[in-house]
């Protein structure tokens, strides 16, 4: 790779590391022979427009932060065409996780400045894009829950600890699933629409499931008390491709999902967009640095 790469560093300071040990991994950057501009978009929205504002001036983008500010920044890389760099400072890092990507800072940019990229798909529901998952239900219970004193004190495990007090307060609701494979009737806690591998600190979609295999992995769980789901959880870690019961999946290039109420859809863990819902498939669509 060229020594005079410039990029512009997108810091989330509000992140669980984006506070301290970013500079360690900027170091690592610089010694590369890349070249940095800094900034820390105070709101989502501003990612974008910084990375629009700079496109001619740079030659990659470096998001350090977790999975929602990576969502933020999707929409203009995609316009722009421009490789994405991670520093993973967040607290699920999903997207790291599905990549490989080294989680301490350091080995995240040294694989940066190594310059090797990939292609990788981008999911659309309603026109937002998303990298990791769509979720609608359980999940977003657990995230309205996840608060930053949560995510602070207990990192990653924020998120099992939040789930058994999210899923006593979550309903189940009706939902109808139209896509390549027929139509599906559900009385589901949480359907899940995966692009890549993982979603909610390390759950995985499917065992299978890959964010270059041009498929959206999708399961629903059924309603059931949460001391029987735990069962479940297990495979909820690990993906397995079969549908146990109690659960049900399928994959699809593009899927349009009704629920008997608007419900709230989250995209990486942001709340982006309600149900109804048009789901499609961008294939490879956005260019990464990976291992």
């Amino acid at each position: 790779m060229s020594d005079r790469r410039r990029a512009l560093v997108l810091v989330n300071r509000k992140s669980r590391q984006g506070r301290h040990g970013v500079e360690a991994a900027l170091d690592v950057l610089r010694r590369g022979g890349v070249a940095l501009d800094l900034e820390s978009p105070g709101e989502p929205e501003h990612t974008g427009r910084l990375i629009l504002a700079r496109r001619d001036d740079i030659d990659l983008v470096v998001v350090a932060g977790g999975d929602g500010t990576l969502n933020a920044a999707t929409p203009a890389l995609l316009e722009t065409g421009l490789p994405l760099g991670i520093l993973p400072t967040g607290t699920g890092n999903d997207l790291a996780r599905t990549l490989k990507l080294p989680l301490d800072l350091p080995g995240a940019a040294a694989v940066i400045v190594a310059g090797r990229s990939q292609a990788i798909d981008v999911g659309m529901v309603n026109g937002h894009p998303f990298l990791n998952a769509a979720t609608v239900g359980l999940s977003n219970e657990a995230a309205r829950r996840l608060t930053g004193e949560v995510k602070q004190r207990w990192g990653p495990l924020g998120y099992p600890v939040t789930l058994i007090d999210a899923w006593r307060a979550t309903h189940p609701f009706s939902a109808s699933l139209d896509g390549e494979f027929g139509r599906e009737r559900r009385r589901s806690i949480q359907i899940v629409i995966g692009n890549g591998r993982h979603h909610g600190a390390g759950m995985t979609v499917a065992a299978s499931a890959a964010i270059d295999d041009h498929a959206l992995d999708v399961y629903s769980l059924d309603p059931q008390p949460w001391w029987r789901a735990v069962r479940l959880i297990p495979l909820l870690r690990v993906g397995a491709d079969h549908a146990p019961e109690g659960m049900w999946r399928t994959r699809a290039r593009r899927l349009r999902l009704e629920t008997d109420r608007p419900m709230r859809i989250r995209t990486d863990g942001e709340s982006t967009t309600r149900t109804p819902a048009t789901f499609e498939m961008k294939a490879a669509a956005l260019r990464v640095l990976v291992p």
